[in-house]
């Protein structure tokens, strides 16, 4: 079983850099599928404290706004890290939408842009060439918010990974 504590530690040192007003809190499930006995399926979210490999696990990073004022948002970025025991799920991030404008990494969180990202390998002839990441290589995910943060309001940031 691996785990889940250094990554949650990470996270929290950089949530903590955060202004007071806002908080940022980190929560991470362990994703099932259970068949109902009408034959639909549904997703199980269970807390995650340890995760075995192949299981699937959702991380939820929750930005509110406690004070009672707006806060403008002036491109606050949020970054959530893709844990070196994990690989990212494709497609899995949200929102994607006017609210915040998401961003990857695939160099440890050193620089982030919008699909597709480019990294640098080394081919057959030893020469550096760059080349598309999958998403199999992202390193962390980031969302810049665009919108004032009312008073109270949350905002949650979601991706998934899968444990190796």
């Amino acid at each position: 079983m691996k785990k889940l504590l250094p990554f949650i530690i990470v996270f929290l040192a950089l949530a903590l850099a955060q202004t007071e007003p806002v908080t940022v809190k980190l929560e991470a499930y362990v994703v099932s599928t259970i068949t109902k006995e009408d034959g639909t399926t549904e997703e199980q979210f269970t807390e995650a404290k340890e995760a075995r490999p192949g299981q699937i696990v959702e991380y939820r990073v929750v930005v509110t706004n406690v004070s009672d004022e707006t806060l403008p948002a002036s491109n606050a970025v949020i970054t959530g890290p893709i844990p070196a025991t994990t690989v990212y799920i494709a497609e899995t991030a949200t929102p994607t939408s006017e609210s915040a404008r998401l961003e990857y990494s695939a160099d440890g969180g050193q620089t982030f842009s919008v699909p597709p990202l480019m990294i640098k390998v080394k081919n057959d002839k030893g020469e550096e060439v760059e080349v598309e990441a999958t998403p199999e290589q992202y390193t962390a995910a980031r969302w810049i918010i665009l919108q004032a943060l009312e008073p109270k309001q949350e905002i949650i940031f979601k991706y998934r990974v899968t444990v190796k």
